[in-house]
């Protein structure tokens, strides 16, 4: 979808084994549909979380006119070994700055 209001469809891409911040942490990065610039990127600094493993659109959670997106750490350990974790990240967001 639109993330950034520009009328061409954007695009969201998870790199799980990205390691710049901590071993397969993982990062999500959202690119522009019209240009190809990286709109936002969220960096996991977790070992092993592998964040953006999954990254998908899932419709307007929260009614407030954008989609929202669901993210996954599949390897996560938040609840036991690899039980995996679950971010939704609003659309308002995707564009603004700060942490999921």
């Amino acid at each position: 979808g639109d993330c950034d209001g520009d009328g061409a469809a954007d695009l969201i891409i998870g790199a799980w084994t990205h390691s710049s911040a901590a071993p397969s942490a993982g990062c999500v990065r959202l690119y522009s549909g019209r240009t190809g610039e990286v709109l936002r990127q969220w960096t996991c600094k977790v070992p092993q979380e592998t964040f953006g493993f999954d990254a998908i659109g899932i419709g307007d959670l929260d009614r407030d006119g954008r989609r929202d997106f669901l993210l996954t750490g599949a390897w996560s350990g938040v609840a036991g070994e690899k039980s995996g974790r679950v971010y939704v990240v609003a659309g308002e967001d995707m564009v603004s700055p700060g942490q999921p």
